[in-house]
């Protein structure tokens, strides 16, 4: 056979068995060899008919019911006409030719396959990595085509069990993988209806009669039905039997083997319930009998510790251990691996181990990572955002290899991709570039967080697409298409709108929505049901407004709203608990001290009032010496009602004519008036001083004419007005 194919990646080729000579072909194809710059031959080798088998039902088997990747653009001809290729792993065919010399088949052009995430099968991609996994997961089961008879046997059974009839225990069990094999339409129909009810409710009765074995079958089978349709979403009365036997299989696990344990807890895993009893037996199950684990069971044990989001950390220490001995030594995949790494990261796990990372990264080095699935370089990466040792080469790597995978990843994928590289402040432009590249034509696939993350990664990196208007306007197009879902999330249209006004955007239409008080209701709302608090970013975004973009302004932050409770320890911004939980912060600060004598000579605070970000600042004098920086705005404004300058400066006609513009007669008459004004001004200051305010000046007709013939120039009425407004902290302060 000769097949002639350019992808990027090394796979094992899946397709639906309903072909005959297709099966028999797909038999003989053990890899795919494949690269990115040439075409190469889908390459064989001659095998055992035993080894033919054992890899035919791995690449094929799982994937079989047709759920996998999604594939556009395929074309077919000839006896292939109609035949879906899936592959779990995605991959990017240029439209050529597949030809087979021995069947003279006709040729089938492929076009381009983009990655489909789904939220069962992706995640359990590692499980077609080895074998072994059928004894501690829950795998799903190669669908056959059933005839009609076969499919009215299955539905008479569910009739009897409805009509009371006495119907074996282990004809109940099998039923459910009877139903499986039904058509997804009719396995829909059959789990909405009363018949389904019926059976579940029947199972109940029995179920605590069940032997181990008995139990075991009917949970898995009842699992493998996920794969296919949410029963939770399908059937009401599947919620309270599942519950039902969850209950009844933690009275049991005392007396089940580790591998039994590890597939009941995956069946729970995988019909959506937290399991935290069986759990907590299957972690100490495993804490007792480490030395004893597979590979199987270490890495179905970490994909658990992911579910369960916690995982005891002694537990972690102990697996991390033996997971740094299989990375060094390379027995596992690079998607096994991704696993690892994506049960740390939602687990919240700390890596006790520096060595741990560094031979990930020694594993990532010798790894391509354009032939693994987003959903695992994002895993990778994550681990990398928790813990982070200046591994700058390596994310030059990862930049390089991934960037050109881009065109086949989902949106959620790159927006995971690019928020690592903003979080750590890594900039790699071809990376930032493909992504937004890849924004505009998917821009459609963005859920309300998507954008959020997006504008928020360009912001912190400070990067402007090379086609920014295009970039950015679908963005912003997307954010006012999504305000349905975005009044149920309000975050992210908060931290949308942040992101633009760091980037120097203000759509005043969201702006005035988000400060609307309909909109306030929807924030109250989300921060009642998410225990969050929001004020900060709304005070934030406000500020931010206000000082920089405060024309066409409609709606303003309702200060009520922003008082109305009381304000969090968190609420604002603390220098003390910033050095605190930054040490790479502490460290810079040490640096600077040693280098400019002293903490007289810099400061660590917020420059601006409203950035969550800490500055350094430092003051040079005229020879680059440093000198001891200015106070705060507030200290400013307090320093100067209390500070008496003696010195004066002379009002000579240059600077008086620089200044205004005014002629010579114009000067006389602006010195005058200058001089009687600084007399009313002393006059009034004497006069207010006991009741410590200033009041304005008062002005005879004759002056205050002639004042108002004085045209200043606009930069310093400009000016005028920045200094008079008022800071946003100390409004805050003095509303409280």
């Amino acid at each position: 056979m000769n097949f002639s194919v350019m992808a990027t990646h090394t796979l094992w080729w899946r397709t639906l068995c309903r072909v005959p000579s297709m099966r028999d072909q797909l038999t003989q194809i053990a890899r795919v060899t494949i690269c990115n710059s040439s075409i190469q031959a889908l390459r064989t080798r001659t095998c055992s008919k035993q080894e033919q088998t054992n890899r035919f039902h791995r690449a094929i088997l799982p994937f079989s019911d047709g759920c996998g990747y999604l594939v556009r653009n395929v074309h077919s001809t000839g006896l292939h006409q109609g035949v879906n290729v899936k592959s779990n792993i995605p991959i990017r065919m240029e439209a050529d030719q597949i030809r087979t010399s021995q069947n003279m088949l006709e040729p089938i052009k492929v076009g381009l396959l983009q990655e489909k995430y789904h939220t069962i099968r992706t995640p359990r991609l590692f499980h077609l990595e080895r074998q072994g996994f059928q004894q501690v997961a829950i795998l799903p089961l190669y669908t056959t085509s059933m005839d009609s008879a076969t499919i009215e046997n299955a539905l008479e059974l569910i009739k009897n069990i409805c009509r009371g009839r006495v119907v074996r225990k282990q004809s109940l069990t099998k039923c459910l993988l009877t139903l499986y094999h039904l058509p997804s339409k009719d396995l829909r129909e059959v789990a909405q209806g009363d018949q389904f009810s019926s059976l579940m409710s029947k199972m109940v009765k029995i179920c605590t009669d069940l032997a181990d074995d008995d139990f075991e079958s009917f949970i898995v089978n009842l699992a493998t039905l996920q794969f296919k349709i949410n029963l939770w979403k399908i059937s009401k009365s599947a919620n309270y039997c599942i519950h039902f036997f969850l209950n009844e299989s933690v009275q049991r696990c005392e007396r089940w083997p580790l591998k039994v344990l590890l597939k009941l807890c995956d069946a729970f895993t995988l019909l959506g319930l937290k399991t935290n009893a069986l759990h907590d037996k299957l972690f100490q199950l495993v804490e007792e009998n480490i030395d004893e684990l597979t590979i199987c069971n270490i890495l179905q044990t970490f994909y658990l510790i992911g579910e369960n989001r916690t995982a005891p950390p002694n537990l972690v220490a102990v697996l991390e251990s033996r997971i740094l001995d299989l990375v060094t030594s390379k027995e596992i995949s690079l998607v096994e691996v991704a696993t690892v790494c994506t049960a740390l990261f939602k687990s919240k796990s700390s890596i006790s181990s520096v060595d741990f990372m560094d031979a990930l990264r020694d594993f990532i080095f010798a790894s391509d990572l354009s032939k693994c699935p987003s959903y695992h370089v994002v895993g990778i990466l994550k681990v990398f955002r928790q813990n982070y040792y200046g591994y700058s080469t390596l994310f030059e790597t990862i930049g390089n290899q991934v960037c050109r995978e881009m065109c086949r990843y989902p949106v959620q994928s790159i927006m995971h991709i690019v928020l690592t590289f903003a979080t750590l402040h890594i900039f790699h432009e071809d990376l930032m570039e493909s992504a937004a590249n890849e924004i505009i034509n998917k821009i459609d696939q963005c859920r309300s967080k998507d954008v959020a993350k997006l504008l928020w990664s360009f912001a912190t990196l400070n990067y402007t697409p090379s086609e920014y208007k295009v970039v950015f306007g679908a963005l912003l197009k997307r954010v006012e298409e999504l305000m349905a879902e975005m009044e149920k999330y309000p975050m992210f249209l908060i931290s949308s709108l942040l992101s633009f006004a760091y980037m120097n955007i203000y759509p005043n239409y969201l702006i005035d929505v988000v400060f609307s008080c309909q909109f306030l209701s929807h924030i109250k709302a989300y921060e009642e049901r998410e225990v969050i608090d929001l004020r900060r970013d709304l005070f934030l975004l406000d500020s931010c407004v206000s000082l920089e973009c405060e024309e066409n302004r409609v709606n303003t932050l309702n200060l009520d709203y922003l008082i109305n409770r009381p304000f969090s320890s968190h609420m604002f911004w603390d220098i003390n608990k910033e050095l605190e939980h930054r040490p790479e912060l502490r460290e810079v600060v040490d640096c600077i001290r040693d280098l400019v004598g002293g903490d007289d000579y810099f400061r660590v605070h917020y420059v601006l009032p409203y950035m969550k970000t800490a500055d350094i600042e430092i003051c040079l004098d005229a020879n680059n010496k440093p000198v001891a920086p200015g106070d705060s705005w507030e200290g400013h404004q307090q320093n100067k009602q209390k500070t008496k300058y003696n010195s004066s400066v002379h009002l000579s006609d240059s600077i008086i004519s620089k200044i205004t513009g005014a002629t010579s007669k114009g000067r006389e008459d602006v010195k005058r008036i200058w001089e009687k004004l600084e007399a009313v001004s002393s006059s009034n200051e004497n006069k207010y001083k006991e009741e410590g305010k200033m009041t304005s000046r008062n002005y005879s007709s004759d002056e205050e004419r002639r004042l108002k013939q004085v045209q200043l120039p606009q930069p310093l009425l400009n000016s005028h007005q920045e200094r008079s407004l008022q800071s946003p902290v100390s409004a805050i302060h003095s509303s409280l």
